[in-house]
Protein backbone atom coordinates (compact mmCIF):
# COMPACT_ATOMS: atom_id res chain seq x y z
CA UNK A 1 0.00 0.00 0.00
CA UNK A 2 2.84 2.36 0.92
CA UNK A 3 4.66 1.48 -2.30
CA UNK A 4 1.55 2.31 -4.35
CA UNK A 5 1.24 5.63 -2.54
CA UNK A 6 4.87 6.46 -3.31
CA UNK A 7 4.34 5.63 -6.98
CA UNK A 8 1.27 7.87 -7.09
CA UNK A 9 3.14 10.72 -5.41
CA UNK A 10 6.02 10.37 -7.88
CA UNK A 11 3.58 10.41 -10.80
CA UNK A 12 1.84 13.45 -9.33
CA UNK A 13 5.17 15.24 -8.92
CA UNK A 14 6.06 14.35 -12.51
CA UNK A 15 2.83 15.89 -13.81
CA UNK A 16 3.27 19.04 -11.76
CA UNK A 17 6.82 19.44 -13.03
CA UNK A 18 5.78 19.63 -16.70
CA UNK A 19 6.15 23.34 -17.56
CA UNK A 20 3.87 23.42 -20.61
CA UNK A 21 0.12 23.03 -20.98
CA UNK A 22 0.24 20.11 -23.41
CA UNK A 23 -1.06 17.61 -20.78
CA UNK A 24 -4.19 19.78 -20.37
CA UNK A 25 -4.67 19.88 -24.13
CA UNK A 26 -4.20 16.11 -24.31
CA UNK A 27 -6.81 15.51 -21.60
CA UNK A 28 -9.22 17.93 -23.27
CA UNK A 29 -8.81 16.13 -26.61
CA UNK A 30 -9.26 12.73 -24.96
CA UNK A 31 -12.38 13.94 -23.13
CA UNK A 32 -13.92 15.38 -26.30
CA UNK A 33 -13.12 12.31 -28.43
CA UNK A 34 -14.47 9.83 -25.87
CA UNK A 35 -17.52 12.00 -25.30
CA UNK A 36 -18.20 12.12 -29.04
CA UNK A 37 -17.85 8.33 -29.37
CA UNK A 38 -20.16 7.51 -26.46
CA UNK A 39 -22.63 10.21 -27.51
CA UNK A 40 -22.76 8.73 -31.03
CA UNK A 41 -24.11 5.46 -29.61
CA UNK A 42 -26.44 7.14 -27.13
CA UNK A 43 -30.11 6.85 -28.05
CA UNK A 44 -31.74 10.19 -27.12
CA UNK A 45 -34.35 10.18 -24.38
CA UNK A 46 -37.77 11.75 -24.80
CA UNK A 47 -36.89 14.87 -22.80
CA UNK A 48 -33.92 15.56 -25.09
CA UNK A 49 -36.28 15.43 -28.08
CA UNK A 50 -38.83 17.56 -26.22
CA UNK A 51 -36.35 20.42 -25.90
CA UNK A 52 -35.57 20.22 -29.61
CA UNK A 53 -39.27 20.25 -30.54
CA UNK A 54 -39.85 23.27 -28.32
CA UNK A 55 -36.88 25.06 -29.89
CA UNK A 56 -38.16 24.20 -33.38
CA UNK A 57 -41.84 25.00 -32.98
CA UNK A 58 -42.28 27.54 -30.17
CA UNK A 59 -41.95 31.28 -30.53
CA UNK A 60 -39.55 33.26 -28.36
CA UNK A 61 -42.52 34.64 -26.44
CA UNK A 62 -43.80 31.12 -25.74
CA UNK A 63 -40.33 30.00 -24.66
CA UNK A 64 -40.14 32.81 -22.14
CA UNK A 65 -43.64 33.32 -20.83
CA UNK A 66 -45.63 30.11 -21.38
CA UNK A 67 -43.58 26.94 -21.61
CA UNK A 68 -41.41 27.41 -18.46
CA UNK A 69 -44.62 27.16 -16.39
CA UNK A 70 -45.12 23.67 -17.83
CA UNK A 71 -41.53 22.50 -18.24
CA UNK A 72 -40.13 23.79 -14.96
CA UNK A 73 -36.87 25.12 -16.43
CA UNK A 74 -35.67 28.52 -17.68
CA UNK A 75 -35.71 28.92 -21.47
CA UNK A 76 -31.99 29.37 -22.14
CA UNK A 77 -31.41 25.81 -23.46
CA UNK A 78 -34.26 26.16 -25.92
CA UNK A 79 -32.92 29.56 -27.01
CA UNK A 80 -29.52 28.00 -27.78
CA UNK A 81 -31.13 25.20 -29.79
CA UNK A 82 -33.67 27.44 -31.56
CA UNK A 83 -31.46 28.88 -34.38
CA UNK A 84 -30.37 25.37 -35.39
CA UNK A 85 -33.78 23.73 -34.99
CA UNK A 86 -35.66 26.51 -36.83
CA UNK A 87 -33.07 26.36 -39.63
CA UNK A 88 -34.16 22.76 -40.28
CA UNK A 89 -30.95 21.03 -39.22
CA UNK A 90 -31.10 17.36 -38.32
CA UNK A 91 -32.13 16.83 -34.70
CA UNK A 92 -29.85 14.13 -33.33
CA UNK A 93 -26.40 15.11 -34.69
CA UNK A 94 -27.04 18.81 -34.08
CA UNK A 95 -28.19 18.63 -30.46
CA UNK A 96 -25.37 16.20 -29.67
CA UNK A 97 -22.78 18.47 -31.27
CA UNK A 98 -24.02 21.48 -29.30
CA UNK A 99 -23.94 19.52 -26.07
CA UNK A 100 -20.42 18.19 -26.75
CA UNK A 101 -19.16 21.69 -27.56
CA UNK A 102 -20.56 23.25 -24.37
CA UNK A 103 -19.36 20.42 -22.12
CA UNK A 104 -15.91 20.52 -23.71
CA UNK A 105 -15.78 24.28 -23.21
CA UNK A 106 -16.69 23.83 -19.54
CA UNK A 107 -13.95 21.20 -19.15
CA UNK A 108 -11.54 23.54 -20.97
CA UNK A 109 -12.22 26.23 -18.36
CA UNK A 110 -11.76 23.68 -15.58
CA UNK A 111 -8.46 22.35 -16.95
CA UNK A 112 -6.89 25.72 -17.67
CA UNK A 113 -8.38 27.96 -14.98
CA UNK A 114 -8.91 25.83 -11.87
CA UNK A 115 -6.28 25.88 -9.08
CA UNK A 116 -6.29 22.12 -8.44
CA UNK A 117 -3.37 19.76 -8.90
CA UNK A 118 -3.14 18.13 -12.29
CA UNK A 119 -4.08 14.70 -10.96
CA UNK A 120 -7.41 16.12 -9.79
CA UNK A 121 -7.98 18.18 -12.93
CA UNK A 122 -7.27 15.21 -15.18
CA UNK A 123 -9.60 12.83 -13.32
CA UNK A 124 -12.67 15.02 -12.69
CA UNK A 125 -13.74 15.30 -16.37
CA UNK A 126 -14.11 11.51 -16.56
CA UNK A 127 -16.33 11.14 -13.49
CA UNK A 128 -19.93 10.01 -13.92
CA UNK A 129 -21.73 13.34 -13.87
CA UNK A 130 -19.29 15.43 -15.89
CA UNK A 131 -18.73 12.75 -18.51
CA UNK A 132 -22.03 10.90 -18.81
CA UNK A 133 -24.95 12.53 -17.02
CA UNK A 134 -24.09 16.04 -18.18
CA UNK A 135 -21.94 15.20 -21.20
CA UNK A 136 -23.63 12.36 -23.07
CA UNK A 137 -27.25 13.24 -22.29
CA UNK A 138 -28.13 16.42 -24.18
CA UNK A 139 -29.88 18.56 -21.61
CA UNK A 140 -29.41 22.00 -20.11
CA UNK A 141 -26.83 20.53 -17.72
CA UNK A 142 -24.12 21.36 -20.24
CA UNK A 143 -24.80 25.07 -19.62
CA UNK A 144 -24.61 24.42 -15.87
CA UNK A 145 -21.04 23.12 -16.28
CA UNK A 146 -19.99 26.30 -18.10
CA UNK A 147 -21.82 28.51 -15.59
CA UNK A 148 -20.20 26.76 -12.62
CA UNK A 149 -16.76 27.20 -14.14
CA UNK A 150 -17.38 30.91 -14.74
CA UNK A 151 -18.68 31.31 -11.17
CA UNK A 152 -15.53 29.69 -9.79
CA UNK A 153 -13.25 31.77 -12.05
CA UNK A 154 -14.85 35.07 -10.98
CA UNK A 155 -15.34 34.11 -7.32
CA UNK A 156 -12.02 35.47 -6.06
CA UNK A 157 -12.82 38.82 -7.73
CA UNK A 158 -16.32 39.05 -6.29
CA UNK A 159 -15.48 42.16 -4.26
CA UNK A 160 -13.31 43.95 -6.79
CA UNK A 161 -15.45 43.02 -9.83
CA UNK A 162 -18.84 42.15 -8.34
CA UNK A 163 -20.79 42.49 -11.58
CA UNK A 164 -18.57 39.92 -13.31
CA UNK A 165 -19.28 37.46 -10.49
CA UNK A 166 -22.98 38.26 -10.50
CA UNK A 167 -23.13 37.82 -14.29
CA UNK A 168 -21.83 34.27 -13.83
CA UNK A 169 -24.42 33.67 -11.10
CA UNK A 170 -27.14 35.03 -13.40
CA UNK A 171 -26.04 32.58 -16.10
CA UNK A 172 -26.24 29.78 -13.52
CA UNK A 173 -29.80 30.89 -12.69
CA UNK A 174 -30.71 30.98 -16.37
CA UNK A 175 -29.29 27.54 -17.08
CA UNK A 176 -31.39 25.40 -14.72
CA UNK A 177 -34.09 25.73 -12.07
CA UNK A 178 -31.72 24.37 -9.42
CA UNK A 179 -29.21 27.01 -10.54
CA UNK A 180 -31.46 29.63 -8.94
CA UNK A 181 -31.19 27.81 -5.62
CA UNK A 182 -27.43 27.39 -5.90
CA UNK A 183 -26.93 31.03 -6.86
CA UNK A 184 -29.11 32.05 -3.93
CA UNK A 185 -26.96 30.03 -1.55
CA UNK A 186 -23.76 31.61 -2.87
CA UNK A 187 -25.35 35.06 -2.63
CA UNK A 188 -26.34 34.47 1.01
CA UNK A 189 -22.77 33.44 1.87
CA UNK A 190 -21.49 36.60 0.18
CA UNK A 191 -23.97 38.79 2.08
CA UNK A 192 -22.86 37.27 5.38
CA UNK A 193 -19.25 38.10 4.46
CA UNK A 194 -20.14 41.69 3.60
CA UNK A 195 -22.57 42.38 6.43
CA UNK A 196 -19.99 43.41 9.10
CA UNK A 197 -18.73 46.12 6.72
CA UNK A 198 -22.02 47.37 5.32
CA UNK A 199 -22.23 50.41 7.58
CA UNK A 200 -18.49 51.05 7.69
CA UNK A 201 -17.28 50.92 4.13
CA UNK A 202 -18.82 52.64 1.13
CA UNK A 203 -16.97 50.02 -0.91
CA UNK A 204 -19.78 47.56 -0.17
CA UNK A 205 -22.35 49.61 -2.08
CA UNK A 206 -21.15 48.25 -5.43
CA UNK A 207 -21.48 44.68 -4.20
CA UNK A 208 -25.01 45.20 -2.92
CA UNK A 209 -26.07 46.82 -6.20
CA UNK A 210 -24.81 43.72 -7.97
CA UNK A 211 -26.66 41.50 -5.49
CA UNK A 212 -29.84 43.52 -6.03
CA UNK A 213 -29.53 42.89 -9.78
CA UNK A 214 -29.13 39.16 -9.12
CA UNK A 215 -32.21 39.18 -6.87
CA UNK A 216 -34.34 40.90 -9.53
CA UNK A 217 -33.17 38.40 -12.16
CA UNK A 218 -33.83 35.41 -9.89
CA UNK A 219 -37.32 36.66 -8.98
CA UNK A 220 -38.11 37.20 -12.65
CA UNK A 221 -37.05 33.65 -13.51
CA UNK A 222 -38.97 32.24 -10.55
CA UNK A 223 -42.09 34.01 -11.80
CA UNK A 224 -41.63 32.25 -15.15
CA UNK A 225 -41.37 28.85 -13.48
CA UNK A 226 -44.44 29.06 -11.25
CA UNK A 227 -46.69 26.22 -12.45
CA UNK A 228 -50.05 26.99 -13.99
CA UNK A 229 -53.16 25.42 -12.51
CA UNK A 230 -53.21 22.79 -15.26
CA UNK A 231 -49.46 22.14 -15.40
CA UNK A 232 -49.47 18.70 -13.82
CA UNK A 233 -52.68 17.66 -15.59
CA UNK A 234 -51.07 18.52 -18.91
Amino acid sequence: MKANKNVFQKFESFLEAIPTKWPEFAVLCLYTILLAVITYYHEPWFDEAQSWLIARSASLKEMFFTLPHYEGHPPFWWMILAPFAKAGLSYEPTIKAINIFLCSFGVFLFLFKSPFKRTVKFLIPFTYFIFYQYGVISRCYCIVIVAFMLVSITYHRRNTSPFAYVSALMLLCFSHAFGIVLSGGLAIVWILELWPFVFKDIFCKKQFRALALLLIWALFLMSLLLPYSDTFAT
